[in-house]
């Protein structure tokens, strides 16, 4: 979730924007991999790669769709969410891979497919 005032470009500027999205990017992927360790228990996420690949997909696209229709929505016709998918879904697999990097051992095969 994130607010509406994070997200307008046009009172917080372009900069400021892709700073709080990847931000909330970066609080989703410790959440993530929190849940992953928890979810595994000792086990390596190898044979779930696909599957997380796919959860994070989702989740980035969930969020760009999300922020769009908000700033749509809720928003006065003068807020704006001016990032691109393609942006949006670079800054959300890059925190991703930043985080899960920092447990290589547990997220070898994911995080391989996250470089790809």
């Amino acid at each position: 979730k994130c607010h509406l005032l994070l997200l307008d470009s046009d009172v917080l500027g372009q900069k400021t924007v892709l700073t709080n999205v990847y931000q909330s990017f970066l609080l989703t992927a410790i959440k993530f991999s929190a849940n992953v360790r928890a979810l595994l228990r000792g086990q390596r996420s190898s044979p779930f790669a696909k599957f997380f690949i796919g959860i994070i997909s989702n989740c980035i696209f969930a969020f760009h769709t999300a922020a769009t229709r908000k700033c749509r929505w809720e928003g006065s016709s003068e807020s704006t969410f001016t990032i691109s998918k393609q942006v949006c879904f670079w800054l959300g697999w890059h925190a991703f891979y930043i985080i899960l990097k920092k447990r290589k051992t547990c997220h070898f095969r994911l995080l391989h497919m996250l470089h790809k």
